[in-house]
């Protein structure tokens, strides 16, 4: 009778420490489920703010040194564009010159007319 007691007594034993092993299983899946819930929060979070700081850098950058470059070559445009001349400007000169050429010739011309004739 004692070796079915015992028995009996070690499968109670067994049954509470299954049941038991599955009481911790579930409170340690619970536990991690929800640290896992936190950290993912967490980086999240971190995320979230290493975004805000790098717009915020890209932007100090922009306004500090890509900004004023834009400016600086925008004036430098705007000074060239103000130092060429304009086409229309460009084919009267050449006319000028084409006058000027006809002139230089008809009075070579005379010159050459003039010399001979001394």
């Amino acid at each position: 009778m004692s070796a079915v007691v015992d028995k009996e007594m070690l499968e109670e034993i067994k049954a509470l420490l299954s049941q038991q092993k599955s009481e911790i299983l579930e409170e340690t899946v619970g536990l991690l489920s929800q640290q896992k819930s936190e950290i993912l929060g967490e980086v999240a979070t971190c995320i979230k703010a290493s975004e805000e700081q790098t717009h915020r850098n890209m932007m100090v950058l922009f306004e500090n040194d890509i900004n004023p470059r834009f400016q600086y070559l925008a004036e430098g445009h705007e000074s060239l564009m103000k130092k060429m001349i304009s086409h229309e400007r460009i084919d009267a000169i050449e006319d000028d010159v084409d006058v000027l050429k006809m002139a230089v010739r008809h009075v070579n011309k005379d010159i050459s007319e003039l010399k001979r004739a001394q």
